[in-house]
């Protein structure tokens, strides 16, 4: 079996068992792949390619309902903006508020980060950029930018079309 085929085999297998520590074990090793250049395999590869009927690597472990997997997924890198077959993506599988939580929480941590280019990604994947960060405080991106990141992402979000009026209650 060639070494992407089997790398892919290995991770679909950890991702529907839900073992995050096996998952990242073979993402690294992926990366040493890489380094080593064996039959291309890297984790950029690995990543965003749509080897499962559901998508991309990220899309099979929104649609099984696992938060921790998809969480070291969005660590490693796997882009929430790619598209299955169908014109899905991962973010548009999210069944649970569990799941669409986990994509939230990854868009709020990455505008704190002032993180334009996954801020995009997640924008693009469907979120929307006025939800909120609970129901109870009801910040938007744009309040966690204006408290947390750098100006540069202010505007980002600025011209996502969030309202000027935007406020906390």
């Amino acid at each position: 079996m060639p070494v992407l085929e089997e790398a892919i085999t290995n991770i679909r297998s950890a991702i529907e068992a839900g073992r995050t520590d096996i998952l990242r074990a073979l993402i690294e090793a992926c990366e040493e792949c890489e380094q080593a250049d064996t039959e291309h395999v890297t984790k950029r590869r690995v990543l965003s390619g749509l080897w499962t009927a559901d998508g991309t690597l990220l899309h099979l472990a929104t649609r099984l309902g696992r938060p921790d997997v998809v969480r070291a997924l969005l660590y490693a890198g796997a882009d929430p903006g790619l598209q299955n077959a169908d014109g899905d993506t991962p973010v548009h599988l999210s069944a649970s508020d569990t799941m669409r939580s986990v994509y939230t929480d990854e868009l709020f941590k990455a505008t704190a980060q002032s993180n334009e280019g996954r801020v995009c990604q997640l924008l693009a994947a469907g979120l929307a950029v006025n939800t909120w960060d609970s129901p109870l405080s009801r910040n938007t991106p744009l309040h966690w930018a204006a408290n947390f990141a750098s100006r540069d992402m202010v505007s980002c979000l600025t011209v996502s079309l969030a309202p000027h009026s935007c406020r906390a209650e």
